[in-house]
């Protein structure tokens, strides 16, 4: 049998530790690079569904103010056709409430 001096053995021993160390590098640096990529598809479908819901809360903040515009509207119909009975009302000017003008105070209700 033949015998392979010690310090051949260590280099041996050496380069499977070199090429070990190589191997988990590469794997730890394209585990970070995977890592990374995955992060900013994360951060990237956050930011969308963000924008998704910001611009379904703007369009709901548009159908409100829409509504609440139509109910100015109404109110101010309300308001003027209060205003016109009080007018045609003989006693609209009186200080006390006749039974006519608590029904058009109750029509506000």
């Amino acid at each position: 049998m033949m015998r392979f001096p010690l310090w051949a053995y260590g280099i041996a021993i050496a380069s499977v530790l070199g090429v070990a160390w190589i191997i988990r590098t590469d794997g730890y640096r394209d585990g970070q690079a995977a890592a990374r990529a995955q992060c900013s598809a994360e951060q990237a479908r956050q930011a969308e569904a963000n924008r998704n819901a910001i611009d379904a809360a703007n369009k709901r903040l548009v159908e409100l103010a829409d509504e609440l515009t139509l109910k100015e509207l109404q109110v101010d119909d309300y308001v003027k056709a209060i205003d016109r009975a009080t007018a045609e009302d003989p006693r609209g000017a009186d200080q006390c409430l006749d039974p006519d003008g608590v029904r058009r105070l109750n029509t506000l209700r």
